[in-house]
């Protein structure tokens, strides 16, 4: 399990290293980010905080990962596929977990 946690901690091979002078990790705009959610929540499970809360603080070392906020009807689609996802998950799965109930 150690193996997978390591794995984790390293920056992905698929893109660059993100130089320490790139803005992307300073903590200048911080103030301007402050109104913006503490948390997001990545589909592969990662959990990201808020750069606003380390103000101050090198995170140089750490793995970092840049989005954009989608506008109203991007956010609606995907919304859509995840819902129509997680009904065709339930579908699939919902059979073998009626079997195992008793009535």
């Amino acid at each position: 399990m150690a193996g997978k946690a390591e794995k984790d901690a390293e920056p992905s091979s698929s893109r660059a290293p993100i130089p320490p002078n790139d803005n992307r990790l300073s903590n200048e705009n911080a103030e301007s980010n402050a109104g913006d959610p503490a948390f997001a929540l990545r589909s592969d499970g990662k959990v990201l905080m808020n750069i606003a809360h380390v103000q101050g603080r090198k995170v140089h070392s750490m793995r970092t990962w840049t989005g954009v906020v989608l506008n109203y009807l991007e956010a609606a689609e995907v919304k859509s596929a995840i819902s129509m996802a997680s009904d065709d998950a339930v579908a699939m799965v919902l059979p073998r977990v009626l079997g195992r109930l008793p009535r």
